[in-house]
């Protein structure tokens, strides 16, 4: 019987699950992901979902969503890269942040590069190209190539990539490859963090195939891309770039798969993060200039998505004027540490019935590493830290009260190689029965020092639960926050009714989302979305359904929502586009430019014929490589034209309209070929 393996990588959990096309879901599994080797989580999930199947040869795909790019970019992750800027002035590295994101890896400018007309400016200077390539070719990992004006003429880029091919054995990224919009310096932003994340996926690909292979696994491995499409990994190797927002996008695929909607508002709340995104007929929302990441606007396609560090894990905390925030940062729930470490439970304990309540009591700190720091020097102090440490959590007041621990506990935190353990929304379900699957009496003890802590270290005078529950519908609050504000910012009011500080929201926003009895209001506020909630994430339980109600809104929570975006990524299929672009740089000429360079007609309909033809070969083509050998194919055309006033041109009386432009695109979509 034909099944699929599908595998989610998210700040928090691993998730697998097995897929029958007929049947849907057979089984499903969870895993702490584990951000210092994510094939740790990725082997622990699949080995425990793996046992509801009989024969692993029946499985003839397996998918994968994967937080590597997002996490490489989030933490800068920066393996050394030239860039080769082709027609391009020095000025260029001041613009959209190119500079910064190249550091003091190398740059090189070489003449060449064409006009907007597609006709070559300069010739390549490939005496000078090569000169540069020798030296510091030794120096860096991947090339980037950009050329003035590529995407209307790619010729220079393609002849640099062949010199490059012949000088050095490292990886080639071509900026016409990723996409065809203008704007060099936002092409070479996204082309530099695409090629310095080839060897990260290069690494994780080959590691899973591995894990595979160890279990009798032989099928086709795809990756899910940020717009929810799955590519071979021949692809993903190349262009990791396209990987970004992976997650929240199987999420959104797998959301409309598993409710059958067409059109509905994705609310995928986990561990770590909130990301909202939109369905829009059956498909994820994009932006149309690329998403923002990182700060940065990336030149590719992915799903338009509004991320928060909100999630059940985020962390507690209360201002000097008493106002409560959850987030962004994430700590480890106390409930999880103890259900993993059942000793620090009598620590917990201990410290909940202390005379004297301690400002770091109920924090432990525990190490979390992060991929790649560990090949860093360390110094003398961080060494001692370490070694204080061990492999066991250790209470965060026992490591402060050590002066000589806080810098180095600092500088660890904010590398990512330490975190705390800390009350957090996630143990405030567990005491109050939301939640089972950890540690409810770490949870308990920890709620009890929140609530000394926020009453100034006096007992509870009122049982832990109320303030639990005033927690959980804290965090339905801001969950409400997140909807609104996603809602405003679709319809372009940037900033709309809702503050990222909770207590400057409006009194329209606390009144619609924190609804009273009192006779005394005179008015109400309410919303209204117009259409669905889907909810998805091991927590959407716990607060949608109550957050959607006082929006007036529906809600769906559907069957394996906590394992949704590994739905996705099964349940996805291959989608290739090919886009050329037909001008008219003197009358009676039309130019058609794509990725092979540029033709010339004397008729716009044999332009046009001709266009149509060669990206529809080429979008089959690139389809087959992507994993998908039987597509269907949609060729779309967007002409500009400028319409003639009385008088025409030139005076000579001529009427109707001048073409500028056509856009002309083919879509190949279909499965993924199975073996």
């Amino acid at each position: 019987m034909t099944k699929y393996l599908g595998i989610d990588t998210g700040g928090t959990y691993t998730d697998a699950i097995v897929f029958d096309p007929a049947s849907g879901v057979l089984g499903s599994e969870k895993s702490l992901t584990t951000k210092q080797d994510l094939t740790i989580g990725i082997n622990s999930a699949l080995s425990k979902v793996l046992q509801s199947v009989t024969n692993t040869r029946d499985i003839e795909l397996v998918s994968l969503s994967t937080t590597l790019a997002t996490n490489a970019i989030v933490e800068g992750k920066e393996t050394p890269v030239c860039l080769i800027l082709i027609g391009q002035t020095r000025d260029v590295l001041e613009r959209y942040g190119l500079g910064s994101v190249l550091g003091s890896d190398p740059v090189v400018f070489v003449d060449g590069g064409h006009t907007y007309s597609g006709e070559e400016k300069i010739a390549l200077d490939e005496g000078a190209l090569i000169s540069e390539i020798e030296r510091v070719r030794q120096e860096v990992n991947a090339f980037v190539v950009v050329s003035s004006f590529g995407v209307q003429n790619p010729t220079h880029e393609l002849r640099a990539r062949e010199i490059l091919r012949l000088h050095t054995k490292a990886p080639v990224t071509c900026s016409h490859e990723l996409t065809n919009r203008l704007n060099a310096p936002r092409r070479a932003v996204t082309s530099v963090l695409n090629a310095r994340l080839i060897p990260l996926i290069d690494h994780l690909i080959n590691a899973v195939t591995d894990l595979l292979h160890e279990h009798a696994i032989n099928a086709p491995l795809m990756i899910v891309q940020g717009d929810g499409s799955l590519v071979s990994v021949d692809v993903a190797r190349l262009q990791p770039i396209q990987t970004i927002l992976s997650g929240p996008a199987a999420s959104v695929v797998g959301a409309a798969y598993l409710t059958k909607a067409k059109d509905a508002i994705i609310a995928d709340i986990g561990g770590t993060t909130t990301d909202i995104a939109l369905l829009k007929d059956g498909r994820p929302g994009t932006h149309p200039d690329g998403p923002l990441f990182s700060n940065y606007r990336m030149m590719i396609n992915a799903a338009a998505v509004k991320t928060i560090g909100l999630g059940g894990d985020s962390e507690f905390s209360e201002d000097a004027n008493g106002n409560w925030s959850i987030g962004p940062n994430r700590a480890v729930p106390l409930s999880l540490l103890g259900m993993q470490h059942p000793k620090i439970v009598a620590t917990l304990k201990k410290q909940s019935e202390a005379s004297e309540l301690k400002k770091y009591y109920g924090y432990f700190v525990v190490k979390e590493d992060i991929l790649g720091n560990e090949d860093r020097q360390l110094n003398s102090a961080v060494t001692t830290l370490l070694e204080f440490l061990g492999n066991e959590p250790v209470a965060l007041q026992e490591v402060l009260e050590r002066r000589e621990f806080f810098l180095p506990y600092r500088a660890l935190r904010k590398r990512g190689i330490l975190n705390i353990s800390s009350f957090t929304p996630s143990d405030a379900a567990h005491v109050l029965g939301i939640h089972e699957q950890w540690s409810t009496e770490a949870a308990r003890f920890g709620a009890k020092i929140a609530f000394r802590k926020l009453h100034h270290g006096a007992a509870p005078t009122s049982n832990i639960e109320e303030f639990c529950r005033e927690l959980v519908e804290f965090m339905t609050y801001r969950c409400g926050q997140t909807l609104i504000n996603f809602c405003l910012e679709r319809e372009g009011a940037v900033r709309g009714l809702v503050s990222k500080n909770s207590s400057d929201d409006s009194v329209f926003l606390r009144k619609a989302l924190k609804p009273t009895d009192s006779k005394q209001s005179l008015i109400d506020i309410a919303f209204h979305l117009k259409i669905p909630v889907i909810a998805v994430g091991a927590p959407a339980k716990a607060y949608y359904p109550l957050v959607t109600n006082r929006m007036n809104a529906d809600v769906i929570i559907p069957e394996y929502a906590d394992v949704c975006n590994a739905v996705g990524a099964v349940v996805s299929g291959v989608v290739q586009k090919a886009e050329g672009k037909i001008t008219s740089p003197v009358r009676g000429v039309y130019r058609f430019h794509w990725i092979e360079g540029v033709e010339d007609f004397n008729k716009l309909d044999e332009a046009v014929s001709f266009a149509s033809s060669a990206l529809e070969s080429l979008a089959i083509d690139k389809a087959r490589v992507a994993g998908s050998d039987l597509v269907d194919v949609q060729i779309t055309r967007d002409d500009r034209v400028s319409r003639l006033a009385d008088g025409g041109l030139g005076g000579l009386g001529e009427t109707g309209t001048v073409f500028i432009e056509s856009k002309i695109v083919a879509t190949a979509a279909g499965r993924p070929s199975l073996n």
